[in-house]
């Protein structure tokens, strides 16, 4: 979906069903929505989830940064990664592969999910699909996963080390920071109505228990997602002195302290024109 306004009016909204409360079928620690806020390309792997409550309205606030960095020889990055022949790496050939904006963050966890693949024939769930691997999915898997992960990162110098040489560095990115707002939902009046379609009722009904208000509370949550405001912030680095502007700082600081202008050095290539003319200028021959 597409929005040209801000304002909670012109956002997202989600009605979304998170499980029927009291099923002895379903093993989970709480309830409620992991919601990321990314672009579409990006992978959701190495994004901060916003947990959301069941029995709450959720309200997230969007807003945009863009950063922008100077590439070479200012930093160590790379203005265009999305071309497999800008950078020489099968780590980064892959990322590309995989469909998903380059970051150097998920360059180095697809390079860390291939030495499990090739010590412990297994990877993490979320990659197993992507590389075509299985997941780890039994103990021995995860123990062999951890011994693994422990040499990858056992010393400063290892192999860590040689996956960050060939993960490059974009110079451009997006970020997105989120402020969520919470009350409770759903109110008793929305809940006698949602009571009231059978659809719904059909959804929540489990083990021959009574539907009641509390039962639709804990198994629904509403999620609003909105821009703060249409414009975005922008960042970027500019070089803090070009080459003409560092050589006007150099002429300006010798001749405060040395005296040393431009007309100096022309007297200095005059002196030497003039010994060189008296030095090889023929005498008369008498």
């Amino acid at each position: 979906l597409e929005t040209t306004k801000s304002g909670l009016a012109n956002g997202l909204s989600l009605l979304v069903f998170v499980g029927i409360p009291f099923d002895a079928n379903t093993l989970s620690l709480n309830t409620g929505a992991v919601l990321f806020v990314h672009d579409q390309n990006d992978s959701i792997n190495s994004l901060s989830p916003i947990f959301l409550s069941a029995g709450t309205t959720s309200s997230v606030a969007v807003k945009k940064y863009v950063n922008e960095r100077l590439s070479l020889p200012y930093n160590q990055c790379y203005n265009d990664l999305s071309d497999e022949g800008t950078f020489d790496s099968i780590y980064y050939r892959l990322m590309l592969r995989l469909n998903y904006t380059y970051s150097q963050i998920e360059c180095l966890k697809v390079a860390e999910q291939l030495e499990y693949t090739l010590s412990c024939n297994c990877s993490e769930a979320f990659y197993s699909s992507l590389l075509n691997t299985q997941p780890c999915t039994k103990l021995s898997d995860s123990n062999c996963r951890l011994k693994v992960h422990k040499s990858i990162h056992a010393s400063a110098g290892g192999k860590f080390l040689s996956f960050v040489k060939q993960c490059p560095v974009s110079c451009s990115g997006n970020a997105y920071s989120c402020s969520t707002t919470q009350s409770s939902f759903p109110s008793d009046s929305y809940a006698s109505l949602l009571l009231n379609d059978s659809k719904i009722v059909r959804i929540l009904k489990s083990q021959d228990r009574p539907v009641t208000i509390d039962t639709v509370s804990k198994s629904l949550l509403w999620i609003n997602v909105y821009h703060e405001e249409t414009s975005y912030t922008y960042m970027s680095e500019t070089p803090a002195q070009l080459l003409f502007d560092l050589m006007g700082s150099i002429g300006g600081t010798m001749g405060l302290y040395l005296g040393v202008s431009f007309l100096s050095f022309i007297e200095i290539v005059e002196l030497i024109i003039r010994l060189v003319y008296f030095r090889f200028k023929i005498q008369p021959s008498s």
